[in-house]
């Protein structure tokens, strides 16, 4: 019990971190070619939306739809996560042709975070969830 009451504060003070802020329009990419992303039933979507942003795919059917370039362009995301570097994702994945004209990629926000914080559902999703409230709001966090 003692593991579930820490996780469930580390849950608490990053949704508390980032409660006043205003969301950030994110899109999550899964893969390139083609090109899926988080749907509506995805826990990562959850995951964005406690750590203050906002999926632009949140009312897209399913939890891992594959999705057009054309739809994530015209989405104009704010940010958008790579998830990278664990098990599954590779290390040198890169935002899709279609999305290098978002003003994610204009402004430099494109954020890496490990796939096994992201990818499978478990404690390391709150190790996830702050990756992705620090990238998001960094000044919630800067001590």
């Amino acid at each position: 019990m003692e593991v579930v009451q820490k996780l469930r504060e580390r849950t608490n003070a990053v949704e508390q971190a980032v409660k006043q802020k205003q969301p950030v329009r994110v899109f999550f990419q899964v893969s390139g070619e083609p090109l899926y992303t988080a749907g509506h039933d995805s826990f990562v979507t959850d995951l964005m939306r406690r750590a203050g942003g906002a999926s632009v795919t949140a009312d897209v059917p399913g939890a891992w739809p594959k999705y057009s370039n054309e739809s994530a362009l015209a989405a104009r995301p704010a940010a958008i996560i790579l998830p990278t570097g664990g098990s599954m994702g590779a290390a040198n994945a890169s935002v899709v042709e279609a999305l290098r004209q978002s003003p994610a990629v204009q402004q430099g926000r494109v954020y890496k975070i490990n796939d096994d914080h992201l990818t499978r559902p478990g404690p390391r999703s709150v190790d996830g969830l702050e990756e992705i409230a620090r990238a998001l709001h960094p000044d919630a966090f800067a001590k």
